[in-house]
């Protein structure tokens, strides 16, 4: 195992030789076809929520929350529930950490590609893809997640180093174009749920965190949709499904608060 290690962690720090110029206009070439296709997009946009509801779980924990699970759907859209505090910054800071999280990641991959560490790229996106499987609590989920895992070994395992550098060019593309798709979605989403008398984004619990609390907040809401839960005393299996609409996982019974953050379901 040392020497397994040992060997991962040689390949993940040796640097390579940049991707060239032609590589990086053909790579974003590609993340952009793929960001405008409806049917292309339906697929990576899974690695955007992916990303998305690895925001929500990073801040979450940062901020001193508990993370009790994340859910990923087939609509593409996606749930994370963290325990602690109903309102106050780290409510706030955890809500609205899925949109800019796709774009922060794509910029921290860009960077390790232009200094040759397009290998060491993948080794992190797959350390990160591993963490976020302890806290998947559906099938779905597991399946998406054990699917990119066996992408990003094949490509860090075995694939020469130019192809290295070149899927990394390619994912950090498609964060980087997929995260304004997402966002420009999420207010499609958010016109919609003001007819509908919804919210439609992970604003509404940032926006209620600093409202006055309710018993329900955000019941019924589609799948896709950002769902703050707030209870006091035991949540049973009732009490649980009114609050916390399509989440069938675990939650603690006495818990203060519950932030659900989704990445919504794409539009085309």
């Amino acid at each position: 195992m040392g020497d397994l290690l040992g060997e991962v962690w040689s390949r993940a720090t040796t640097p390579q030789p940049p991707p060239t110029l032609a590589v990086l206009l053909g790579t974003a070439a590609v993340a952009l076809l793929v960001v405008a296709l409806p049917a292309s997009w339906h697929v990576a946009r899974h690695a955007v929520t992916v990303v998305h509801e690895g925001g929500h779980a990073v801040v979450a924990v940062v901020t001193g929350r508990r993370l009790a699970g994340i859910r990923l759907h087939t609509d593409t859209s996606g749930v994370t529930v963290s325990v602690g505090r109903p309102r106050g910054p780290g409510m706030v800071a955890t809500a609205a950490a899925g949109y800019p999280a796709p774009a922060l990641a794509g910029l921290g991959v860009a960077w390790l590609v232009a200094r040759g560490h397009g290998a060491g790229a993948l080794w992190l996106a797959l350390a990160v893809v591993v963490l976020l499987g302890v806290q998947v609590r559906n099938g779905y989920g597991l399946w998406v997640l054990l699917l990119g895992a066996a992408g990003l070994v094949g490509l860090a395992w075995w694939a020469a180093p130019a192809w290295q550098g070149a899927a990394a060019s390619l994912l950090a593309w498609l964060l980087l174009l997929g995260a304004p798709r997402a966002v420009v979605e999420m207010q499609g989403q958010r016109r919609r749920g003001r007819r509908r008398g919804r919210s439609g984004s992970d604003a509404g619990p940032a926006r209620r965190a600093h409202a006055r609390p309710r018993r329900r907040v955000g019941r019924g809401a589609p799948p896709g949709h950002v769902r703050c839960a707030r209870a006091r005393g035991p949540l049973d299996g009732a009490r649980r499904r009114a609050l916390i609409p399509g989440w069938d996982g675990a939650v603690p019974r006495r818990a203060r608060g519950a932030i659900l953050g989704a990445q919504g379901r794409g539009h085309s």
